[in-house]
């Protein structure tokens, strides 16, 4: 079982309704399962897929990222109040 790491960037362009478009880059973990290929994403829980080859896991990787920032999204929209400060915040690591 061979590990790869990857680093996917993400163009946010639905994701920033319709503000100005970002990009984000995050780390992708890469194994080779047999046939399959597994992906996660190590700075997001649950962003996870498969794929037969590179290509395809990196693609879906890539869909999974989008979705769920974009769910995250929506559902923190729902739960705010009128007070609420949504800011950027900017982290070196």
């Amino acid at each position: 079982m061979r590990r790869r790491s990857a680093t996917l960037v993400l163009l946010c362009d639905t994701l920033c309704k319709g503000t100005v478009n970002m990009e984000r880059e995050f780390t992708a973990i890469i194994e080779k399962h047999g046939k399959w290929y597994v992906a996660w994403v190590e700075e997001i829980p649950g962003a996870h897929t498969q794929g037969c080859t590179l290509v395809e896991v990196r693609r879906n990787l890539k869909e999974v990222i989008h979705d769920l920032l974009e769910l995250r999204r929506d559902l923190s929209a729902k739960d705010r109040s009128r007070s609420t400060r949504r800011e950027a915040v900017a982290v070196e690591i």
